[in-house]
């Protein structure tokens, strides 16, 4: 996703993130399309990452981020956990979401 670095980001499941300020979201033809003010980067998510996007309006830890996704989709809970950590590192990477203190 964007031209992800994965050896340039540290997040882990103990973590809380949450929209950055700097990135502006909206609705397009059923598609959440996000802009990163301070990057410049943008992109457009599916439905899934739409879900985890309205999740990130207020902080919220990776774990607990995750169990509220196995509960409504059919997967595995470790493969719901790397996936969303590689998608969440992309959005972290292109300053779209942060992480705030516990």
């Amino acid at each position: 996703m964007w031209g992800l670095n994965l050896t340039a980001l540290e997040l882990t499941a103990a973590d809380r993130v949450v929209r950055s300020e700097q990135c502006l979201s909206t609705e397009v033809d059923s598609e959440t399309v996000l802009m990163s003010v301070e990057s410049g980067c943008y992109g457009g998510l599916d439905d899934i990452g739409s879900d985890i996007w309205r999740r990130l309006e207020k902080p919220v830890s990776v774990a607990e981020l995750c169990d509220g996704l196995a509960s409504e989709y059919e997967a595995d809970h470790a493969t719901i956990e790397a996936d969303v950590l590689v998608f969440l590192r992309g959005l972290l990477q292109k300053h779209m979401i942060e992480i705030v203190p516990g």
